[in-house]
């Protein structure tokens, strides 16, 4: 996670410099050297790829968020079944262990995702609200399992 953070601040940090450092004229002894058209070229890579970055992760961490929560509404409510047979209890184990099995493995999934939303908006992206929601009602899905 943080070489992600770390590649945003140099794309940022290359953008800054573009603008302020490469002027689009520069006097080298007799000569006038034009670089306005390559700082034309180079300019739009790092906000490009900024840009792309901002519409994209939102969704794809959203994505993987929504599979975490379709996965502990499923284990969860299998384990709130009613155990009024014997089929039933054992149907409810199976899941117990079924979800002691996959836990740790969601767990650790939903704390690189959790990591990936702070250092998005740490960089100043677009999470919306309902994602900051989707968030949290996972966090409390993994509470209730526990």
């Amino acid at each position: 996670m943080e070489c992600f953070a770390q590649s945003l601040a140099v794309l940022q940090h290359q953008s800054e410099l573009l603008d302020s450092e490469i002027p689009c004229q520069a006097d080298i002894g007799l000569l006038r050297v034009d670089t306005y058209a390559l700082k034309l070229k180079l300019q739009p890579s790092p906000l490009k790829l900024i840009e792309d970055l901002k519409k994209m992760l939102p969704k794809v961490l959203k994505e993987r968020l929504l599979e975490i929560k379709e996965w502990l509404t499923k284990q969860i409510g299998s384990l709130k079944s009613n155990n009024s047979s014997i089929d039933d209890f054992v149907r409810q184990q199976n899941s117990l262990r079924n979800v002691e099995k996959s836990f740790l493995k969601i767990k650790d999934k939903l704390g690189v995702i959790n990591s990936q939303y702070i250092t998005l908006k740490g960089a100043k992206f677009d999470i919306k609200k309902e994602d900051d929601q989707l968030s949290l009602d996972v966090v409390q899905n993994i509470v209730l399992l526990i």
